[in-house]
C-alpha cells in the first residue's frame, strides 16, 4: 500500500497565493475581478518590463499599491506584474530585502537591508586564513604556533586623551558597533568601561576606532552604528540624545517626544513628497527614526525629508486598525496604529 503523504496545516504556510506575469491592462479592463480576488491583502510584488525585472516592493494593500505605480514615477516603465500574498506581516520586509539583494532591480533606489542579520563575511575570512596557515605550515614544515583564544589575548590600547572614554557615561553593558565603508561592513565592540575593541586593539573614542577602519580622520559618532531597543541600527550619536545625565544644570528637563503618549508598539509611518514615498519608524519612546537618525517630533522628521519646515502631523500617515493609511493627526483624536 502506498504511503500516505503527510502534509502540515495550511496555517503554517507563508505564501497563501500568487499571480505571476500578469499584464497591467487588468487594472483598466478587469478591476472588479482583480479586487474580488486580491482585495486588500498584503504581500510582496514585482514589476516587469517585458521579461526583465524592474522593481520589487511590499504593500499592505497590494491591488492599490500596484495600481498606484501606473501613475507615479514608475508609470510606463513596466507592463507586467507578479504578486505573492503573505500570511505573516512581520516577514514581508525581510522577504522584500532578500529579493532586492538577490535581483538588484534597476527601479529600486535602495538596496535591501537586513539589520538584524549578521554579516558572516569576516568570520569566513578568518576561517579561510586559519586553514591557509595550517596548509602553509604542513607544506613548508614550519613549527605550528600555540593557538591562543581571542579572549585570552591582551589587546593593545590606543588612547589619544587621558581620562574616561566619552562612551563610558552611556554604557550599561557591552554592545556591538557596525560601520559600512566602501561597501564593506566592519564590526567593533564597546566594553563596559567605554573603550572600543576593534581587531585586538582598544580605542578611547569612536573617532579613533573609525580612523582605524578608514585610515583617515573620522567622525566616529556618525560613522559607527549601534542597535537600539527597537532592533534598528542607528547612528551612535543617538546615545547622546537618550542619556538623561546630559541635561545641563540650570535648564529645564527636555520634554518627552509628543508621540510617546500614543505609542504602545513600534509602527511605521509614510509620507509622499514629489511623487516619492518615504518611510520612517516610530519607536516605543515616541521618537521617529528616519535613515538612521532619531527625531523628537513629526515636524522634525518631515523636515529631514523635504528640507524645509513641515507640518509633521499632516505630512506623515500611519495605518489605522482598519488598515487605512491616514494622517498622523488622527492619533490625537483617539485613533490606534
Amino acid at each position: 500500500m502506498a504511503r500516505k503523504r503527510r502534509e502540515g496545516p495550511r496555517s503554517r504556510q507563508l505564501v497563501l497565493g500568487y499571480l505571476e506575469r500578469i499584464s497591467s491592462q487588468v487594472f483598466s479592463e478587469f478591476p472588479r475581478e482583480l479586487t474580488d480576488l486580491v482585495g486588500e491583502r498584503h504581500g510582496v510584488y514585482a514589476l516587469y518590463k517585458g521579461d526583465r525585472l524592474y522593481y520589487v516592493g511590499l504593500a499592505a494593500n497590494l491591488r492599490y499599491r500596484i495600481g498606484q505605480h501606473l501613475r507615479d514615477r514608475h508609470a510606463r516603465k513596466w507592463d507586467k506584474f507578479s504578486l505573492y500574498l503573505v500570511r505573516r506581516v512581520e516577514h514581508i520586509r525581510e522577504l522584500e530585502s532578500l529579493v532586492l539583494r538577490i535581483a538588484d532591480p534597476r527601479g529600486n533606489a535602495t538596496k535591501g537591508r537586513l539589520p538584524r542579520a549578521d554579516n558572516l563575511r569576516p568570520e569566513l575570512k578568518a576561517k579561510i586564513r586559519k586553514e591557509q596557515d595550517r596548509q602553509r605550515g604542513a607544506i613548508l614544515g614550519t613549527p605550528r604556533r600555540k593557538q591562543v583564544k581571542a579572549t585570552e589575548r591582551t589587546p593593545r590600547t590606543v588612547s589619544k586623551k587621558a581620562g574616561a572614554p566619552p562612551l563610558a557615561a552611556y554604557v550599561k553593558k557591552p554592545f556591538r558597533l557596525r560601520a559600512t565603508y566602501k561597501n564593506k561592513t566592519y564590526e567593533a565592540r564597546v566594553r563596559t568601561n567605554g573603550m572600543i575593541s576593534y581587531r585586538g586593539t582598544l580605542y578611547n573614542s569612536p573617532s579613533g576606532a573609525g580612523q582605524a577602519v578608514t585610515g583617515k580622520p573620522s567622525a566616529g559618532w556618525h560613522f559607527w552604528r549601534y542597535r537600539n531597543e527597537d532592533g534598528e541600527w542607528v547612528k551612535l550619536a543617538e546615545l547622546r540624545k537618550q542619556n538623561p545625565s546630559k541635561t545641563t544644570r540650570g535648564k529645564r528637563t527636555r520634554k518627552e517626544p509628543p508621540l510617546k503618549a500614543y505609542v504602545t508598539e513600534p509602527f511605521t509611518i509614510r509620507a509622499t513628497y514629489k511623487g516619492k514615498t518615504y518611510e520612517a519608524k516610530v519607536g516605543r519612546d515616541g521618537k521617529i527614526t528616519y535613515k538612521g537618525t532619531a527625531y523628537d517630533s513629526p515636524s522634525g522628521a518631515g523636515r529631514a525629508v523635504t528640507g524645509h519646515p513641515s507640518p509633521g502631523w499632516h505630512f506623515w500617515r500611519y495605518r489605522n486598525e482598519a488598515g487605512e493609511w491616514v494622517k498622523l493627526r488622527e492619533l490625537r483624536q483617539g485613533g490606534n496604529p
